[in-house]
């Protein structure tokens, strides 16, 4: 529905705009810290109302994404919240679907269907299935506990055809790290973790802030860190910068 619109911020809560932004509501969630929202690719099957899936993250977790201090301390843990939007709704009535002390949500990707769901967090990458009853913790390179913002699917169907993800600093050799299979197992997706060009060897794992695949071209994939933007034609074996960062 490209009339639908949400908002979430710091404290203030979830505002939706049924009319392309031309008036908001505030829909609750309030003293909530979201940081991450994305809308599901189906609706709910019964009463076909949009679903949102809304990620929060505590006090403690600020100081991880280098975001400074709050306008307001909550005092609340980072939470994960699956929301319908039925039409007739002024004020929504989130369901609580996972809760995690020093935890915070940076970026979602859905994985074939609504049900599954893959989350970047400020402790490593957690996945979701069974309608979202269930969540674990998945082990993406060699250690899980590392901050990530970098998680991006391809369009899919029946069945994924592939997610990545990327610490946003490692020491690792493969700087992206993909899944085929519903986030059961990861593997690397490139050898080589540095890009050698006109502008010098640049570390591609240095700042990951996110992943683009191409929706067509398996082998094409884009990646964002401190340096610019580079591309990869051959599923990770070359990279080339094709937009430099501003000098500071």
């Amino acid at each position: 529905n490209p009339s639908l619109v949400v908002a979430g911020g710091e404290t203030s809560g979830l505002f939706i705009s049924r009319d392309t932004g031309q008036t908001w509501t505030q829909a609750g969630l309030r003293g909530e810290r979201i940081t991450s929202m994305a809308f599901s690719p189906q609706p709910d099957s019964r009463s076909e109302a949009p679903i949102l899936v809304v990620g929060t993250t505590a006090d403690s977790e600020l100081e991880t994404l280098g975001l400074g201090e709050p306008v307001a301390r909550i005092q609340a843990p980072g939470r994960i919240y699956w929301i319908k939007l039925p039409a007739d709704a002024p004020v929504i009535k989130p369901t609580k679907v996972c809760e995690v002390a020093d935890f915070g949500v940076t970026n979602m990707a859905f994985d074939t269907q609504r049900n599954f769901m893959n989350f970047a967090t400020t402790r490593g990458i957690y996945y979701t299935w069974v309608h979202c009853a269930h969540y674990a913790k998945r082990q993406v390179g060699t250690s899980a506990d590392r901050l990530f913002t970098a998680i991006a699917s391809r369009p899919f169907d029946k069945w994924s055809n592939l997610t990545c993800a990327s610490p946003l600093s490692s020491n690792e050799q493969s700087p992206v790290y993909f899944t085929t299979k519903r986030s059961r197992s990861w593997s690397a997706w490139s050898e080589d973790s540095r890009a050698s060009g006109p502008h010098g060897d640049l570390a591609l794992n240095a700042g990951i802030s996110c992943l683009l695949p191409d929706t067509e071209d398996s082998k094409t994939l884009f990646l964002c860190n401190r340096h610019g933007v580079f591309k990869t034609v051959d599923s990770g074996k070359s990279y080339k910068l094709v937009l430099r960062a501003t000098p500071q």
